[in-house]
């Protein structure tokens, strides 16, 4: 989790049994939140949140009518409220026989993953396209500066991420994801701030200890279990050839077994 980090005591002490939670919609004060879920990742994609409110006809609901609902989740553990999370609803969600409502959503992450992109960068730098795409998405930006233009990049593959037939399905998000890699940056959005900076170490490991599980939740994902087949294409723009190359991996085994990249048949 990116956000601001919550207070726990030492020793898991009586801060950590009086947890508190808010909930503001739009700026304003939900009163009776019946539960708030964020999930925080670290792998160049949004934080989610599920959050659930219990209707109240003397509480003013126009929030809900709203186009555009922005969500801040809060927690307390007894020394002052962090906020986890900041984005937007993507669903929202309305039973009127339990009276509650239900609202899903993303970081402002979501902003730069649903735009499109067709454009040619290749004389600005890094840095210079991450605070262009910042600001057209009303977000505030925290750039370290980077020197080299993108087109240098790829030398003779030109344009290679905007100009090709797969333009279409390049995003804003996937565009910085891929700048920061070519970098060795990290890219990521807290409240309404993208950050575009050098990757730095991790911090030092959290120690979880049995008197402080609650509750322990294991999954397994049967499809990933099974055989699996994976075939990556890619066009050499300086060859004029396509290659492609195919992994297996099958169900009982741990490793990937693939062979060389191959060239792609030409046809005619």
């Amino acid at each position: 989790m990116r956000e601001a980090a919550l207070a726990y005591s030492d020793g898991f002490g009586s801060d950590l049994r009086r947890p508190a939670l808010r909930v503001l919609a739009n700026g304003v004060a939900l009163p009776r939140t019946i539960s708030a879920r964020v999930d925080a990742n670290n792998h160049y994609a949004a934080d989610c949140f599920l959050v659930g409110v219990a209707l109240d006809d003397g509480v003013d609901s126009a929030w809900m009518r709203a186009d555009t609902i922005e969500l801040e989740v809060q927690f307390s553990l007894g020394a002052g409220y962090a906020r986890a999370i900041f984005g937007e609803v993507d669903q929202l969600v309305i039973d009127p026989v339990r009276r509650t409502v239900w609202m899903s959503g993303r970081d402002l992450t979501a902003r730069l993953i649903e735009a499109r992109t067709q454009e040619s960068f290749s004389n600005r730098t890094a840095s210079e396209i991450a605070e262009i795409l910042a600001g057209r998405h009303g977000l505030e930006a925290d750039v370290q500066r980077t020197e080299t233009p993108v087109g240098r990049y790829w030398q003779l593959q030109h344009d290679r991420i905007t100009l090709d037939q797969f333009s279409r399905t390049t995003t804003e998000w996937d565009l910085l994801a891929m700048l920061a890699a070519f970098e060795g940056f990290d890219v990521w959005v807290t409240g309404q701030t993208l950050h575009f900076r050098a990757a730095t170490p991790p911090p030092p490991g959290f120690v979880i200890r049995p008197e402080s599980v609650t509750a322990l939740r294991l999954e397994r994902a049967l499809t990933l279990a099974r055989d699996l087949e994976v075939t990556v294409k890619s066009w050499n723009a300086r060859q004029q050839r396509a290659f492609e190359r195919t992994a297996r991996r099958s169900g009982g085994l741990r490793s990937w077994r693939g062979g060389q990249a191959r060239p792609k048949p030409r046809r005619g």
